[in-house]
């Protein structure tokens, strides 16, 4: 018969490997519960806290650069308005976000990242050639900067980005955006060559994720803003979290100390 004190060290053991399991924390636009969201402060909080990635989103300007904002347009999260597409940075520039803070481009985001975490880059599938300036732009960080390709992350709801993205850049790695359930659960990912699936949690299901690692891809849930939840998911072995609150990553993995 099993003695008390081996039970108990075995179970300490269980508890110990579930807590040390390696989940990727993602900031979704940085920080966005303490600064306004896709801006330099967001991001250096989340990087402050540990994040392993910062998540943004990205708009080419008339002028060509490339400006860090979910919307298109300035409308919601500065003191302007009007379509980034047509206005030049020095116009964009006039303006500043709802905190006062500087409208970033998304160099100056690398820059302020400096290689610190990794950097989720989520292109837009209504900006024409927008790939190829951000392609453009991680190969001279890498090239001159000291930057490595697994630094970033390519996604996207329109997979077909991604699969111009892997025939340039195979190299980084590329997340296929989904709010739904595929028919053939991850099937669809070794399609468009996909290193993982960033889905939402109302979707999820235990037979995705199963599928999903056994053609050796990653799955990433966003977004997920309560402690419960997060719990829930790292049980059930997903690889990835976006949220806008990192404290609580914070929380749960001091309680694994």
């Amino acid at each position: 018969m099993l003695n008390k004190s081996f039970i108990l060290g075995l179970l300490l053991l269980i508890v110990g490997d579930s807590c040390t399991k390696n989940i990727m924390t993602i900031g979704h636009r940085g920080s966005s519960d303490k600064a306004v969201e896709n801006s330099i402060e967001a991001f250096i909080h989340a990087i402050e806290l540990g994040l392993n990635m910062i998540e943004l989103d990205v708009f080419p300007c008339k002028s060509g650069e490339l400006i860090v904002m979910h919307d298109d347009t300035l409308d919601r999260t500065t003191n302007g308005a009007g379509k980034i597409s047509q206005m030049t940075l020095d116009e964009i520039r006039q303006y500043r976000l709802t905190d006062g803070q500087e409208i970033p481009t998304l160099d100056q985001v690398f820059d302020a990242v400096d290689r610190r975490c990794k950097i989720n880059i989520e292109l837009k599938p209504s900006c024409y050639g927008l790939e190829q300036k951000i392609i453009d732009l991680v190969k001279e960080y890498v090239d001159t900067k000291g930057w490595k390709y697994t630094d970033f992350q390519f996604s996207s709801f329109d997979h077909y980005i991604l699969l111009a993205c892997r025939e340039q850049l195979p190299e980084v790695p590329r997340g296929a955006i989904m709010s739904g359930l595929p028919i053939g659960y991850a099937e669809f990912g070794t399609l468009v060559g996909a290193t993982s699936i960033n889905m939402s949690a109302k979707v999820l299901r235990q037979e995705l994720i199963d599928d999903a690692h056994s053609r050796g891809m990653e799955i990433c849930i966003w977004v997920v803003n309560n402690k419960k939840d997060i719990e829930k998911l790292v049980a059930m072995g997903v690889d990835g979290i976006f949220t806008d609150n990192p404290i609580l990553f914070k929380d749960i993995n001091g309680a694994c100390d």
